[in-house]
């Protein structure tokens, strides 16, 4: 092939395009740009094919060197052809893509890289039907069985609970793992509350067992496992009681408080004087800690005496802050001592002075109060600086000096009981908490050098009133105003009181044993025998290793559960 044969080629191909071009055939056009491109760079190519081709045969670098100088030359020739052949053919192609938008280029591009879309499209086409696949197959994050998931309520009927946990199959709980909560818990579901759940089963093709009451019981072992860290105390109330201890709910679970770590058992006590302090807890609520958590075992252990010194502490201060002078609480008798009561008033302790027991004369608390006794007291005095709290319960008695003028009036005659004997006279108890004076000038019409010699404490004697002050709660009393004739009358009216009080006596204790039927003898004896029985199995339980007795505790509570 010479030069000129290719120009003449090359040149006629131009026409060709601009006559396509001039007839306005927007298509013919742009084959005109492509056939020129292909002939600037396709023919080089072909060339440089035919030159690897011809590489193995003779000569073939040389017509290789010719081949590519010939495409080259043509091309030069070509652009900077004369009389615009060229510029005319890219001027239609411009106003084609002008006029249609660009449909020409997009062609184009589709020519060049059609086939890659092609391989693109199919293998995105084929991803998409895999992965369809799968998810119809398989949940998306599958849940197994132990799993804690969080759903949402959808329905609730006598079938049980459906929640939506966001997977392909929605979850079911069942009526019986509902049966499980508290009425309370139960009654509070309500459609869209978020709930947590204990995966149970996934065998089901349209749904997945599940459980709140495990998943609440889960939840509870885990605050139990922090609050062991912790050291947090925790108050909860005594729902129950066996031979170890005492049984708290601690959420959806049981705790256990061995008789050890409850602080009203002391030492030296009997296993009945433990099971009699226990009973008398139930439905108390007391400050705890946890110090044993084992899930395997269902193990949950806590103390009392651990969380009872700091939780005494921080309610004490507590209170002492709330508490005004003038206030009315209720408490219970904690402790007695000679000078006084003390009670609890809900983790703080406040002490009653014996004058402050009762408007009458009080020898020993004991004889108004008990310990364990409920009891309403009247806030007397706080000390927030020392943290101590006076109070008293005789000002929420009536007080019998506000009777006393309309009860009683002077030279009226009198009963009362010596109560003190001093240098001056005898103080005299009329009723309780009213006492009046019997001054040494009026025990009697001669001297009387000592009152000892007359009277004595705890005597009852007849007497006058000679001077009632109600305002300073005074009264003055007198025995030698009192004549002989009254005395003896009075005295008849005891004598015959006391006849009656004894025969009383004697028909209450008529009925003795004999007098029982054998059914009861009987019963009685069995009764006498248990007894027996059941004191010798104490004194053995008094050796029980405290962890055995834990265990044994802890079995029990399973039983009942």
């Amino acid at each position: 092939m010479n030069i000129s044969t290719e120009k003449k080629e090359a040149n006629d191909q131009v026409i060709e395009g601009g006559e396509v071009s001039e007839s306005g055939e927007a298509d013919q056009g742009v084959e005109a740009v492509e056939s020129v491109e292909v002939s600037k760079g396709g023919e080089a190519a072909q060339g440089v094919e035919a030159a690897q081709g011809d590489g193995s045969s003779k000569g073939g670098e040389a017509a290789q060197a010719v081949e590519a100088a010939q495409v080259v030359e043509a091309a030069q020739d070509i652009e900077v052809a004369e009389g615009g052949e060229a510029a005319q053919v890219v001027e239609a192609v411009e106003s084609v893509e002008v006029s249609e938008g660009g449909e020409a280029a997009q062609d184009v591009e589709v020519a060049e890289g059609g086939e890659a879309a092609q391989e693109v499209e199919a293998a995105e086409d084929e991803g998409i039907e895999d992965l369809a696949k799968l998810l119809d197959e398989h949940d998306y994050d599958t849940p197994s069985v132990g799993d804690i998931r969080t759903g949402i309520i959808v329905s609730i009927s006598s079938q049980g609970v459906i929640v939506d946990l966001g997977l392909k199959r929605d979850g079911q709980i069942p009526p019986s793992d509902l049966d499980e909560l508290e009425d309370e818990e139960r009654e509070a579901l309500e459609l869209n509350d978020e709930v947590p759940v204990y995966i149970l089963d996934t065998g089901h093709p349209d749904r997945l067992l599940v459980s709140i009451h495990k998943a609440r019981l889960n939840q509870d072992w885990i605050r139990a496992e922090e609050m062991l860290d912790s050291g947090d105390i925790i108050e909860a109330p005594v729902i129950g009681y066996n031979r170890g201890g005492v049984i708290v709910p601690f959420g959806n679970l049981r705790g256990f408080v061995p008789a050890s770590h409850l602080v009203e058992l002391r030492r030296g006590m009997d296993d009945r004087q433990r099971q009699q302090a226990m009973s008398k807890l139930r439905n108390e609520t007391i400050p705890m800690r946890v110090i044993e958590v084992n899930r395997r075992r269902r193990r949950l252990v806590l103390s009392q005496r651990d969380a009872q010194k700091e939780w005494q502490e921080a309610r004490k201060v507590e209170l002492i802050d709330k508490l005004e002078t003038g206030d009315v609480v209720k408490g219970r008798v904690s402790g007695l001592r000679s000078f006084g009561a003390f009670v609890d008033l809900g983790g703080a302790d406040g002490l009653i002075h014996i004058s402050e027991l009762a408007w009458h004369r009080v020898n020993h608390p004991r004889e108004v109060v008990r310990v364990g006794d409920d009891i309403e007291v009247y806030v007397l005095g706080l000390d927030r600086e020392d943290q101590r709290i006076a109070l008293s319960r005789k000002r929420m008695l009536p007080n019998p000096w506000s009777l006393a003028e309309e009860k009683y009036d002077i030279n009226q005659l009198i009963e009362g009981r010596v109560t003190r004997i001093v240098t001056y006279g005898a103080f005299v108890e009329i009723e309780p908490g009213i006492e009046g004076l019997l001054h040494i000038s009026q025990l009697s019409r001669d001297n009387v050098e000592d009152v000892n010699e007359l009277i004595s404490e705890g005597e009852i004697h007849l007497l006058r009133i000679i001077s009632l002050d109600t305002t300073r709660q005074r009264i003055g009393l007198s025995l030698k105003s009192v004549s002989a004739g009254e005395q003896i009358e009075w005295m008849s009216q005891r004598e015959a009181l006391q006849a009656e009080e004894v025969d009383e006596v004697e028909a209450d204790e008529l009925v003795t044993e004999d007098d029982l039927a054998p059914e009861e003898s009987l019963a009685e004896e069995e009764h006498l025998e248990g007894e027996e029985s059941e004191e010798i199995e104490l004194v053995e339980s008094d050796v029980v290793d405290v962890a055995a007795a834990v265990d044994q505790a802890l079995a029990e509570m399973d039983e009942e559960e």
